[in-house]
């Protein structure tokens, strides 16, 4: 398996050498950010205190709101 860094570094290349077909590499983008959140789900301990069941830390995780973060700055 290709190194996580080698393989963004590789996507942010061909983008700048050719940003019309960068959006070849939505898809699979697309599919690590929903894999990466299907690991981090939210669990309940109470009806007050929720955690990620990954991370073992409060709801939410700082994976998930690096995540939905990033996400989110992209409506704005």
């Amino acid at each position: 398996m290709a190194d996580v860094n080698e393989t963004l570094a590789r996507m942010c290349k061909r983008a700048s050498a050719a940003p019309s077909q960068s959006w070849r590499d939505i898809p699979a983008l697309l599919s690590a950010v929903e894999n990466v959140l299907a690991l981090h789900s939210e669990e309940a301990l109470t009806d007050r205190m929720h955690y990620c069941s990954t991370c073992s830390v409060a709801w939410p995780c700082p994976t998930v709101r690096a995540v939905t973060d990033a996400l989110g700055a992209i409506d704005e």
